[in-house]
This record gives C-alpha cells, structure tokens and sequence, in this order.
C-alpha cells in the first residue's frame, strides 16, 4: 500500500513539473512573440520613414514644404492666385473604408461615423502652395467602391494623375481587393502616382492586417504606404501633402528633360494639366 502511495505521489510530482515546463514554455513563447513584434513594429517604423519620402525625392525638400492654402467645403479656392498647375486626385477603394470621412476631415475638419455610401462620383477642392508663388489646384475626387458603380468609376478615373488606394485596416478583405482596384487603374491610365493607404487605424484592437506584411506588399508594387485615421485626423494633411509633392516632382522632372507641358483649361481636365504664366501666349485658329 505504501508503495502505491509513493507512486501515485511521484505521478503528480512530475506532472506538477511537467505543467511548470508547459507554463515556462508558455512564457517563453509568449516572450519570443512579443519581442518579434517589437522588432517588426521598429522595421516598419524605419521603412516607413524611407517610404514616406518618396521615390526620387530630395532629402533637402520634404512633403511639409507644401503650404495648404485653403480648404473649403464649397470647392471655391482663392481667386486673387494665378494657378499653375491642376492636379485631380481621386480616393479609391472598397465601400465603407472610409474614403468620404479621409475628404470631410481634411477638408472641413468634421468626422461622423454616420456617412453615407457614396452614390456616383463627389470632389472638393483645395488650394496648394507647392514653393514660394508657385501654386496648385488640387481636385480630390470620392469614388464609389460599390459593385454596381464601377464601370461609373471606370470611365472616370481616366482623366486622374494620382490614386490613394483606401483599405480598412480592420478588415482583410478590403485590403486583398486593393489588386482588383490596381487592375482597374492600370486598365484605363497611367497614374503619376500611387499611394496606399490603410485607413481607422485608431482601432488598435479591433486591427486585423498585421503592418509588416501590408510594408512588404507596398515595397513589392513600389507603392509609398502611410497609416491614417480619419476619425483622430492622424495623418490625413501628411498624406494629401505627399501626393502634391509627388506630382509636383513629375512636372518638374519633365521641366528638365524639356518635355512640353499640359496647358491649362478650365474644361480640361487630363492628367495633369500646366499652365505657364510667364509663357506668352501664341495665337491659334478655330
């Protein structure tokens, strides 16, 4: 009897120890996790920080140079300015991602959780101070990212320069459709730029896409990527200056290799479109 005793103690001895091992296992597994997120989470931030120049952009003149003139909810912009250039920006994406409230904050500084899907095609407009009396009309046009609109969208983004393409970070498969939104961009243009963009990310815990991977797929496909949140306005003025600059850059790059730029019309609104006012104006029939 005794020695069924002891053996029974010893059974529970070693699996007390064997649940001790399991626990610093536990931990330890725990830790490693822990440790490769932080270590990711610092990759990212310095990739980010590369990303966020730009391709080819001067370290000397960043982004931030860019003065934001005015913002209005009208799409009225300053008329004692004689602009030089138009650029038209369109926010693509999957319904719901939050492209409407990325425009109301920048543009009226306002956020509502209640947005309307947009029906069709919407833009506003702002005024750009690119460098000292060189200036920008900056049209940012609001897709619909429902099914049944998209031949609309289709049709319509042939005449951008520039595409933010807009996914959920808390939802997978608005990021997994970003391909499908590729797709349909390269079928009908040539943008001067891409950008991704993975929108809400204030919703740390309900985040679903981890940053490292979604860095990796934006440096496979030479896209600059930024993180933003409309509801907290973290990011939104950063992201808007970042594509002005870009375009501004590919002007200026086709200055240099003395390509004829754009000229301005009203009516006319292709890639991008320059203006000269330096540039006398030449005659021309019909």
């Amino acid at each position: 009897m005794d020695n069924e005793n002891e053996k029974i103690e010893e059974h529970t001895n070693n699996k007390n120890y064997n649940n001790i091992d399991f626990e610093n296992n536990d931990n330890k597994t725990d830790n490693k996790e822990k440790d490769q997120k932080k270590r990711n989470s610092q990759k990212y931030e310095e990739d980010q920080e590369i990303l966020n120049q730009g391709i080819e952009v001067p370290k000397n003149v960043p982004s931030n140079s860019i003065r934001i003139l005015k913002k209005d909810k009208h799409g009225d912009v300053l008329s004692n300015i004689s602009y030089n250039y138009l650029f038209k920006v369109s926010l693509i994406g999957d319904s719901s991602t939050g492209k409407t409230s990325i425009l109301l904050r920048f543009i009226d500084n306002f956020f509502t959780a209640d947005t309307k899907s947009t029906i069709g095609v919407d833009f506003k407009i702002v005024s750009l101070e690119l460098e000292p009396n060189i200036y920008a009309k900056m049209q940012i046009w609001d897709t619909c990212g429902s099914e049944r609109f998209k031949s609309l969208t289709s049709s319509f983004i042939k005449t951008c320069s520039a595409f933010i393409l807009v996914f959920d970070l808390t939802r997978p498969k608005t990021f997994s459709n970003i391909d499908n939104w590729i797709n349909i961009i390269k079928e009908n243009t040539s943008p001067k730029f891409l950008i991704l963009v993975g929108n809400k990310c204030d919703l740390v815990e309900q985040r679903a896409l981890e940053k490292d991977m979604i860095l990796d797929y934006s440096v496979k496909h030479l896209f600059n990527y930024m993180e933003i949140s409309a509801k907290n306005n973290y990011n939104i003025e950063r992201m808007f200056k970042e594509v002005g600059y870009q375009l501004y850059m590919d002007i200026k790059k086709k200055e240099k290799e003395n390509v004829k730029p754009f000229e301005f019309k009203s009516n006319n609104y292709s890639n991008i479109q320059v203006h000269l006012d330096n540039e006398k104006k030449k005659s021309s029939c019909c």
